[in-house]
Protein backbone atom coordinates (compact mmCIF):
# COMPACT_ATOMS: atom_id res chain seq x y z
CA UNK A 1 0.00 0.00 0.00
CA UNK A 2 1.34 3.75 -0.92
CA UNK A 3 2.15 6.03 1.88
CA UNK A 4 -0.83 9.07 1.71
CA UNK A 5 1.60 10.97 3.72
CA UNK A 6 3.99 10.79 0.52
CA UNK A 7 1.54 11.23 -1.96
CA UNK A 8 -0.12 14.68 0.04
CA UNK A 9 3.60 16.44 0.16
CA UNK A 10 4.36 15.32 -2.98
CA UNK A 11 0.81 17.12 -4.41
CA UNK A 12 1.56 20.56 -2.52
CA UNK A 13 5.42 19.80 -3.51
CA UNK A 14 4.39 20.08 -7.01
CA UNK A 15 1.36 21.93 -7.31
CA UNK A 16 1.37 25.80 -8.19
CA UNK A 17 -2.17 26.87 -6.81
CA UNK A 18 -5.08 25.69 -5.16
CA UNK A 19 -6.66 24.32 -8.07
CA UNK A 20 -4.07 21.50 -8.49
CA UNK A 21 -4.66 21.05 -4.76
CA UNK A 22 -8.47 20.55 -5.00
CA UNK A 23 -8.01 18.16 -8.10
CA UNK A 24 -5.51 16.03 -5.54
CA UNK A 25 -8.49 16.31 -2.75
CA UNK A 26 -11.21 15.51 -4.96
CA UNK A 27 -9.52 12.16 -5.98
CA UNK A 28 -8.58 11.74 -2.09
CA UNK A 29 -11.90 13.06 -0.61
CA UNK A 30 -11.48 10.84 2.16
CA UNK A 31 -8.85 13.63 3.58
CA UNK A 32 -11.70 16.17 3.25
CA UNK A 33 -14.61 14.23 4.66
CA UNK A 34 -12.06 12.83 8.05
CA UNK A 35 -10.85 16.67 8.34
CA UNK A 36 -14.03 18.63 8.49
CA UNK A 37 -16.77 15.80 9.53
CA UNK A 38 -18.69 16.42 12.98
CA UNK A 39 -20.92 14.71 12.92
CA UNK A 40 -21.32 10.37 14.13
CA UNK A 41 -24.01 9.04 12.27
CA UNK A 42 -23.54 9.99 8.76
CA UNK A 43 -20.73 11.83 6.43
CA UNK A 44 -20.88 12.79 3.08
CA UNK A 45 -18.57 15.06 0.51
CA UNK A 46 -19.38 17.17 -2.27
CA UNK A 47 -17.20 19.29 -4.22
CA UNK A 48 -18.41 22.56 -6.40
CA UNK A 49 -21.15 22.92 -4.34
CA UNK A 50 -23.10 25.74 -5.88
CA UNK A 51 -24.90 28.54 -3.25
CA UNK A 52 -27.64 29.44 -5.89
CA UNK A 53 -25.56 31.01 -8.98
CA UNK A 54 -23.51 33.33 -7.17
CA UNK A 55 -21.36 31.33 -5.14
CA UNK A 56 -19.57 27.83 -5.34
CA UNK A 57 -17.64 26.54 -2.33
CA UNK A 58 -14.95 24.10 -2.89
CA UNK A 59 -16.55 21.35 -0.82
CA UNK A 60 -19.31 20.93 1.04
CA UNK A 61 -18.79 17.96 4.18
CA UNK A 62 -22.37 17.60 5.09
CA UNK A 63 -22.54 15.43 8.35
CA UNK A 64 -25.26 14.60 11.16
CA UNK A 65 -25.77 12.94 14.47
CA UNK A 66 -28.67 12.15 16.77
CA UNK A 67 -28.50 16.08 17.55
CA UNK A 68 -28.84 17.59 14.11
CA UNK A 69 -27.08 18.01 11.06
CA UNK A 70 -23.66 19.84 10.22
CA UNK A 71 -22.79 21.75 7.26
CA UNK A 72 -19.03 22.44 6.50
CA UNK A 73 -18.37 25.15 3.63
CA UNK A 74 -14.97 24.64 3.03
CA UNK A 75 -12.75 27.50 0.75
CA UNK A 76 -9.27 26.31 -0.92
CA UNK A 77 -6.52 29.22 -0.86
CA UNK A 78 -2.92 28.84 -2.05
CA UNK A 79 -0.86 26.55 0.32
CA UNK A 80 2.13 29.13 -0.56
CA UNK A 81 -0.26 32.14 0.21
CA UNK A 82 0.98 33.58 3.60
CA UNK A 83 -1.55 34.14 6.31
CA UNK A 84 -0.21 37.81 7.94
CA UNK A 85 1.34 40.55 6.96
CA UNK A 86 4.40 41.93 9.26
CA UNK A 87 2.18 44.65 11.11
CA UNK A 88 0.12 41.39 12.17
CA UNK A 89 -2.82 41.80 9.70
CA UNK A 90 -4.31 39.11 7.81
CA UNK A 91 -2.75 38.90 3.87
CA UNK A 92 -4.61 40.19 1.12
CA UNK A 93 -5.48 36.16 -0.26
CA UNK A 94 -6.66 35.54 3.63
CA UNK A 95 -8.66 38.71 3.47
CA UNK A 96 -10.38 37.83 0.48
CA UNK A 97 -11.03 34.54 1.47
CA UNK A 98 -12.78 35.95 4.37
CA UNK A 99 -14.83 37.97 2.60
CA UNK A 100 -16.00 34.89 0.59
CA UNK A 101 -16.90 33.09 3.44
CA UNK A 102 -19.25 36.42 4.78
CA UNK A 103 -20.94 36.43 1.44
CA UNK A 104 -21.67 32.52 1.55
CA UNK A 105 -22.72 32.65 5.28
CA UNK A 106 -25.30 35.18 4.38
CA UNK A 107 -26.51 33.52 1.25
CA UNK A 108 -26.98 30.28 4.10
CA UNK A 109 -29.04 32.51 6.14
CA UNK A 110 -31.21 34.53 3.53
CA UNK A 111 -31.70 31.22 1.64
CA UNK A 112 -31.80 28.45 3.83
CA UNK A 113 -35.14 27.22 2.88
CA UNK A 114 -33.71 26.66 -0.48
CA UNK A 115 -30.80 25.09 0.60
CA UNK A 116 -32.35 22.31 2.49
CA UNK A 117 -34.42 21.73 -0.72
CA UNK A 118 -31.28 21.54 -2.69
CA UNK A 119 -29.70 19.44 0.18
CA UNK A 120 -32.81 17.05 0.64
CA UNK A 121 -32.48 16.29 -3.27
CA UNK A 122 -29.49 14.98 -2.90
CA UNK A 123 -29.84 12.91 0.13
CA UNK A 124 -32.74 10.99 -1.77
CA UNK A 125 -29.91 10.14 -4.39
CA UNK A 126 -27.94 8.91 -1.50
CA UNK A 127 -30.71 7.12 0.02
CA UNK A 128 -30.06 8.33 3.68
CA UNK A 129 -32.36 7.30 6.57
CA UNK A 130 -33.05 9.93 9.33
CA UNK A 131 -30.70 10.56 11.79
CA UNK A 132 -32.11 13.20 14.46
CA UNK A 133 -36.17 12.87 14.28
CA UNK A 134 -38.25 10.11 15.74
CA UNK A 135 -38.89 7.28 13.03
CA UNK A 136 -42.15 8.11 13.48
CA UNK A 137 -41.68 11.71 12.17
CA UNK A 138 -39.25 11.59 9.50
CA UNK A 139 -37.93 8.14 7.77
CA UNK A 140 -35.73 9.23 5.63
CA UNK A 141 -33.28 11.76 5.44
CA UNK A 142 -34.48 13.83 2.64
CA UNK A 143 -37.55 14.58 4.22
CA UNK A 144 -35.89 15.07 7.92
CA UNK A 145 -33.64 18.12 6.33
CA UNK A 146 -36.50 20.07 5.02
CA UNK A 147 -37.98 20.13 8.64
CA UNK A 148 -37.61 23.64 9.65
CA UNK A 149 -37.68 22.35 13.54
CA UNK A 150 -34.41 20.26 12.34
CA UNK A 151 -31.12 22.11 13.16
CA UNK A 152 -28.84 22.64 10.28
CA UNK A 153 -25.47 23.96 12.07
CA UNK A 154 -23.26 25.52 9.22
CA UNK A 155 -19.56 25.87 9.57
CA UNK A 156 -17.22 27.76 7.36
CA UNK A 157 -13.54 26.87 6.90
CA UNK A 158 -10.38 28.23 4.87
CA UNK A 159 -7.72 26.17 4.07
CA UNK A 160 -4.55 28.08 3.43
CA UNK A 161 -0.77 27.93 4.11
CA UNK A 162 1.66 25.58 5.62
CA UNK A 163 2.00 25.28 9.57
CA UNK A 164 5.91 25.79 9.13
CA UNK A 165 5.74 29.52 7.84
CA UNK A 166 3.51 30.12 10.96
CA UNK A 167 5.15 32.11 14.00
CA UNK A 168 3.93 31.41 17.44
CA UNK A 169 2.00 34.44 17.73
CA UNK A 170 0.31 33.72 14.09
CA UNK A 171 -1.02 30.28 15.38
CA UNK A 172 -2.25 32.06 18.09
CA UNK A 173 -4.12 34.65 15.83
CA UNK A 174 -5.29 32.07 13.57
CA UNK A 175 -6.52 30.05 16.58
CA UNK A 176 -8.21 33.10 18.17
CA UNK A 177 -10.16 34.07 14.89
CA UNK A 178 -12.59 30.94 15.11
CA UNK A 179 -12.74 30.85 18.62
CA UNK A 180 -12.68 33.67 20.04
CA UNK A 181 -13.68 36.43 17.67
CA UNK A 182 -16.12 34.26 15.99
CA UNK A 183 -14.53 34.24 12.14
CA UNK A 184 -14.41 31.00 10.24
CA UNK A 185 -11.74 28.65 11.13
CA UNK A 186 -8.41 29.13 9.29
CA UNK A 187 -6.78 25.61 8.77
CA UNK A 188 -3.54 25.17 7.05
CA UNK A 189 -2.83 22.24 4.40
CA UNK A 190 -0.82 20.06 7.15
CA UNK A 191 -4.22 19.31 8.42
CA UNK A 192 -4.79 16.81 5.16
CA UNK A 193 -0.79 15.97 5.50
CA UNK A 194 -1.10 14.87 9.24
CA UNK A 195 -4.22 12.74 8.69
CA UNK A 196 -2.52 10.95 5.83
CA UNK A 197 0.15 9.70 8.16
CA UNK A 198 -1.76 8.95 11.03
CA UNK A 199 -3.80 6.56 8.14
CA UNK A 200 -0.35 5.15 7.40
CA UNK A 201 0.00 4.41 10.88
CA UNK A 202 -3.19 2.98 11.53
CA UNK A 203 -2.45 0.51 8.52
CA UNK A 204 1.23 -0.31 9.42
CA UNK A 205 -0.16 -1.13 12.72
CA UNK A 206 -3.27 -3.15 11.25
CA UNK A 207 -1.16 -4.86 9.04
CA UNK A 208 1.55 -6.06 11.96
CA UNK A 209 -1.23 -7.16 13.91
CA UNK A 210 -2.67 -9.28 11.24
CA UNK A 211 0.74 -11.14 10.03
CA UNK A 212 0.32 -11.49 14.62
CA UNK A 213 -2.74 -13.42 13.75
CA UNK A 214 -4.55 -10.81 15.17
CA UNK A 215 -8.56 -10.53 13.72
CA UNK A 216 -8.53 -7.04 12.26
CA UNK A 217 -9.54 -5.39 9.00
CA UNK A 218 -6.77 -4.58 6.46
CA UNK A 219 -9.35 -1.82 4.45
CA UNK A 220 -8.68 1.94 5.26
CA UNK A 221 -10.88 3.48 7.27
CA UNK A 222 -12.19 5.55 4.73
CA UNK A 223 -12.92 2.55 2.32
CA UNK A 224 -16.73 2.72 4.05
CA UNK A 225 -17.29 6.15 2.67
CA UNK A 226 -19.22 6.52 -0.20
CA UNK A 227 -18.16 8.28 -2.91
CA UNK A 228 -17.84 12.22 -3.33
CA UNK A 229 -20.32 14.01 -4.97
CA UNK A 230 -18.89 16.52 -7.45
CA UNK A 231 -21.11 19.02 -9.52
CA UNK A 232 -20.86 20.39 -12.52
CA UNK A 233 -22.48 24.01 -13.87
CA UNK A 234 -24.77 22.89 -16.72
CA UNK A 235 -23.89 25.88 -19.42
Amino acid sequence: MKSLEKATLKALDSAKGERAIADFLKRHYFLVARSFNRGNNFCHCFAEFELGDEYRADFLVLAADSGCWYASFIELESHRAKLYLKDGTPSRTLRTAQRQIEDWKNWCHENETILRKKLSRYLRQLKAPSYCSNVGIHRRAETEILDQRVCIDFGFHIVIGRRATLSADEQERRAKAAHLWGGPEIATYDRFVDLARRDDEYHRESKSRAMRGDIVSQKRWWARLPPITEYVRQR
